[in-house]
């Protein structure tokens, strides 16, 4: 039902999504982006808009360790528990997928509460990872170096496409960096 896209440039992270929200034979454009940021850390999520207003909303606040090291153990320890204790005290059987950015580090959490980072320095989610991957890796292989202003159009360009493709996907979208 949705593309979400995250980058990781220059010590931050960049995430992107589509804002439109889709049945079997409808498509609707909603309000609520499915980015936010909470407390220094960046979410996108895909699955259900209930899991993303639970992680919006029902999540406490996180304590990002000083480290940029730790992050991975963070997420492991004490994020990740921490979103499997919101999703239940909400009722919300099961995970989600989303990526986080977190201290210019990207990381994909899965439904079944793993996370990952791929070596890449990007990532996408949703119905849309084929077309936004594809569009990422031209676009990064494209890149000049140091050309900041084009990081969020990278973002943005792969949703487009992923929406353009995917009829699943819309081609409007936010982005939010941390």
């Amino acid at each position: 039902m949705t593309c979400i896209v995250g980058l990781e440039f220059e010590g931050k992270v960049i995430i992107g999504g589509d804002v439109q929200g889709t049945g079997w034979n409808s498509k609707v454009i909603h309000t609520q982006p499915k980015v936010f940021h909470k407390s220094g850390v960046a979410f996108g999520y895909t699955t259900s808009y209930r899991f993303g207003q639970v992680l919006e909303h029902g999540l406490k606040n996180p304590v990002i360790p000083e480290d940029g090291e730790e992050v991975y153990r963070w997420l492991v320890t004490v994020l990740v528990p921490d979103i499997a204790e919101s999703l239940k005290a909400a009722a919300f059987e099961g995970g989600g997928n989303c990526l986080i950015g977190v201290k210019g580090q990207l990381w994909e959490l899965q439904n079944d509460f793993s996370v990952l980072r791929s070596i890449r320095g990007y990532g996408a989610v949703g119905s849309g990872t084929e077309y936004a991957l594809g569009s990422l890796f031209q676009s990064m292989t494209l890149m000049k170096p140091g050309a900041k202003e084009s990081a969020t159009a990278i973002v943005k360009n792969a949703i487009l496409c992923a929406g353009t493709f995917s009829p699943s996907v819309g081609t409007e979208s936010e982005t939010i960096i941390v």
